[in-house]
C-alpha cells in the first residue's frame, strides 16, 4: 500500500471521528462519545506504541471501544493490544479505486434518495439494522447520526416506495470514503448493493474526488472488484470493554454478558452469518461471540506461520 493511499485512508476516517469529537491525545487519536456502543468510541490511529501508552489509553475509556490497527499504525500493536486485554474482532481488506472518470449512472429499479430529515434517518437506520438488530442498538445509531446526516451523504434506496438499501459516503481531501452498504435480507442478490455503491461513486466524482476507499467484508469483495476497486492493505479491529479498577473476574464476566445481551450477540451461528451478508462494506452491526473467537484463533494461527 502506498504511503499516500495509507494516509488518505487514515485521514478520511479521522475526519469522520472528529465530527463526533475525536482528537489527537499525544500519539493516539481518541474518540469517546459516551455512547454505549463500541462503534462510536475508539482509537482510530496510533503514531507510537508502548505497553504504557496502551494501558494509559485503555484506562481513559469508560465505554466499550474499538482500537483499529491500519497500515499507518505500529505493527507491535498486534501484540500489545491482546496483552492489554483487548479481543481481536476482525481483519478487513482496504480497497481503493481511482476515479479517473465519472462512473456511469446506475440502472436499477431502485429510487435512490438522500437523507434530508430525521424521518429519512429513521428509515436509514432501520435498513441498516437488517431486521435483526436490537432496538436499543438502533436507537444509539439514530442518536449518533442525528447530528451528522447533514454533513454526510446518506442515501436510502426505495423499491416501490419501500426502503430496502442504504449507504453513506463523504469526501475529504479529494478521497471518497464509502461506508455501510446494506441491503435488507429479503432483497439481496438483486444487485442493489452495487447500485448503491455506483450512486455513491457518481456523487463523489461530481464533488471532485479523485479516489475512493472502503473496507470490505468477504461477501462484498466481488462487488467492489467488478467496480474496479483493488485491495491495497488491511485493517484489524480489536474490542475493549473497560472494567473499573477493583472489579474482579466475576464483575468482568458479568459486564461482558450484559454487553453481549444488549448488542444482540447471543445469536446462533447461522443468524450471525446471515447478518454479515447484509453489509458489503463497513463493520457488521454486531458479531456473534463464537464467530469472534473463531476469527481470533485464525488470526493467531496466521501470525504463528509468518
Amino acid at each position: 500500500m502506498s504511503s499516500s493511499t495509507a494516509l488518505a485512508f487514515r485521514d478520511s476516517h479521522l475526519w469522520f471521528a472528529e465530527l463526533l469529537g475525536g482528537r489527537w491525545v499525544g500519539d493516539v487519536h481518541v474518540l469517546d462519545t459516551g455512547l454505549p456502543d463500541a462503534t462510536f468510541n475508539g482509537v482510530g490511529a496510533t503514531r507510537r506504541a508502548t505497553p504504557e501508552l496502551v494501558a494509559e489509553t485503555v484506562r481513559g475509556f469508560t465505554t466499550p471501544f474499538h482500537w483499529r490497527v491500519g497500515p499507518t499504525c505500529p505493527a507491535e500493536l498486534d501484540e500489545l493490544l491482546p496483552a492489554a486485554g483487548l479481543v481481536f474482532e476482525e481483519e478487513e481488506p482496504i480497497m481503493w479505486l481511482d476515479l479517473e472518470t465519472r462512473p456511469a449512472a446506475p440502472e436499477s429499479a431502485l429510487d435512490i434518495r438522500h437523507v434530508t430529515d430525521l424521518d429519512g434517518l429513521r428509515a436509514w437506520v432501520r435498513v441498516w439494522g437488517a431486521d435483526s438488530t436490537p432496538r436499543a442498538v438502533m436507537d444509539t445509531w439514530f442518536a449518533a447520526y442525528a447530528g451528522l446526516y447533514r454533513r454526510l451523504s446518506m442515501r436510502i434506496g426505495l423499491l416501490d416506495g419501500e426502503p430496502v438499501a442504504c449507504c453513506y459516503s463523504f469526501v475529504h481531501g479529494g478521497v471518497a470514503a464509502i461506508e455501510y452498504v446494506v441491503v435488507r435480507p429479503d432483497h439481496r442478490r438483486k444487485g442493489f448493493g452495487e447500485t448503491m455503491t455506483r450512486a455513491a461513486l457518481a456523487d463523489a466524482a461530481s464533488a471532485g474526488a479523485t479516489g475512493a476507499v472502503l473496507t470490505a467484508s468477504p461477501e462484498g469483495i466481488g462487488i467492489y472488484r467488478r467496480l474496479g476497486f483493488r485491495p491495497c492493505g488491511t485493517q484489524r479491529t480489536y474490542l475493549a470493554e473497560p472494567v473499573r479498577e477493583g472489579d474482579g473476574d466475576d464483575r468482568r464476566a458479568e459486564q461482558r454478558r450484559r454487553e453481549d445481551e444488549r448488542m444482540g450477540q447471543w445469536r446462533g451461528e447461522e443468524q450471525c452469518q446471515a447478518g454479515d451478508e447484509a453489509r458489503p462494506s463497513g463493520r457488521a452491526p454486531h458479531r456473534d461471540r463464537f464467530a469472534r473467537q473463531a476469527d481470533h484463533r485464525r488470526h493467531q494461527e496466521r501470525q504463528q506461520h509468518q
